[in-house]
């Protein structure tokens, strides 16, 4: 699914009438996040969150490819 997420007010965006067109810091607002494990996120969907759970799963499996990254970790030139 795709879910608007961001805590805008505790994050660092730039906006375009309303619209999320860069992100140089990302905090979430997990009550907006409805329960899913995994989504894009609306403000940027070439961002994919997932829970911690999911993380986890895919390190214990050994799956490589991935990288995960918190929000307070996130800098613009990751992706």
């Amino acid at each position: 699914g795709i879910v608007s997420g961001l805590d805008l007010d505790n994050s660092e965006v730039e906006l375009d009438d309303d619209i999320v067109i860069d992100i140089e810091s990302m905090c979430f607002d997990e009550s907006k996040m409805d329960g899913y494990k995994i989504f894009r996120l609306n403000e940027s969907i070439m961002h994919i969150i997932v829970h911690r759970s999911i993380k986890e799963a895919v390190e214990e499996a050994g799956l490589t490819g991935f990288m995960f990254v918190t929000d307070d970790e996130y800098e613009p030139s990751m992706i």
